[in-house]
């Protein structure tokens, strides 16, 4: 599968993080993960997609329903990453099926400073220094 899933900051802020290839199938894979750390959460997250890493998408505009995020009653906003023009319109098609909130940017600085902004609990968070 070409995502990952993880608490950047336990309880209040989650990743999903898609790389390489990505088909319709990745989706729901992410998904199942994504429900087991919402069963942890005690109460509301915010959420960041990291698609930066993403090379190729073979998921198809008939795909685009079942892509979207599920709905995650706890998550708040999305902050979707995206630098690439192309997998953002996809991206947002993909997000009009979803029932929640959530902004594009072209970098993760400004996903988590919008982030900050929404949620309190974060304002101390930064992301960890890559080695």
């Amino acid at each position: 599968m070409s995502s990952a899933v993880e608490w950047l900051r336990p309880n209040e802020l989650v990743q999903i993080r898609y790389y390489g290839r990505v088909v319709a199938e990745d989706i729901p894979h992410g998904a199942a993960i994504l429900d087991e750390l919402m069963k942890e959460a005690s109460g509301s997250v915010q959420m960041l997609i990291d698609l930066t890493g993403v090379t190729e998408v073979g998921i198809g505009l008939r795909d685009l329903r079942m892509s979207a995020p599920p709905n995650q009653p706890k998550v708040l906003w999305m902050a979707v990453v995206t630098p690439n023009a192309i997998f953002r319109f996809l991206a947002s098609a993909a997000m009009q099926f979803s029932e929640g909130q959530y902004r594009f940017f072209a970098t993760h600085e400004a996903a988590l400073d919008f982030l900050k902004q929404k949620d309190p609990r974060l304002k101390d968070f930064s992301f960890p220094a890559s080695s």
